[in-house]
């Protein structure tokens, strides 16, 4: 039987617990726990004969996994964030089909419906880290910095701490030194995470 899943939208969230950790000075990890979310959709299926209907779907546990290192061009004057690992999965998922079709189509239903969320949340993953290596380049262009001596001081991004969630906002802390004589400089770039980006 093939099955195709249409206009599928989400009707409710329960953001899940968010945890940052240091992984090296340049990488730190992500981890999500917890939360709830409720899709619903329609579907039509077809095995000699078509049956159209809708489905609802309910997640709990949304668990995304994460890591994103703090890379940077050659020529070091620019950040690219890259997701070097990412995974996700739901502790429970509860699926029920009106008109309801035999179980096998329902556990096909799960399998490829869970393959999907994975995809677009890794995805999502790496359009934010995008938007960090944005945020963090803007930052520097709005600094005292010039591009020449961050190019020849090779300016140090390291994190000097782990970033810390608060509210809607996501803040990271640079070492920002980059010269070996020069007083330590400090450089905060503060990310909104769900509602667009400001510093």
């Amino acid at each position: 039987m093939n099955i195709n899943i249409y206009k599928t939208s989400l009707v409710k969230t329960e953001s899940p617990e968010i945890d940052f950790k240091f992984q090296t000075p340049h990488s730190f990890s992500i981890k999500t726990s917890g939360g709830f979310a409720q899709f619903r959709g329609m579907y039509k299926g077809v095995y000699r004969t078509c049956r159209d209907g809708k489905v609802y779907i309910d997640l709990s546990g949304l668990n995304l996994s994460l890591q994103v290192d703090l890379t940077r061009s050659d020529d070091g004057k620019k950040f690219i964030p890259k997701i070097s690992n990412c995974e996700f999965s739901v502790n429970e998922i509860f699926i029920e089909m009106k008109r309801p079709l035999f179980p096998q189509a329902t556990d096909s239903f799960k399998k490829i419906f869970l393959d999907y969320l994975s995809k677009e949340m890794c995805k999502f993953a790496e359009t934010y880290a995008t938007k960090i290596g944005e945020k963090f380049q803007e930052s520097l262009e709005n600094s005292p910095i010039s591009l020449k001596e961050l190019e020849l001081h090779k300016f140090d991004s390291t994190l000097i701490r782990e970033p810390i969630l608060d509210k809607n906002n996501l803040f990271f802390a640079l070492n920002g030194k980059f010269g070996e004589k020069e007083e330590n400089e400090r450089s905060r770039v503060e990310v909104s995470s769900f509602k667009g980006m400001h510093l």
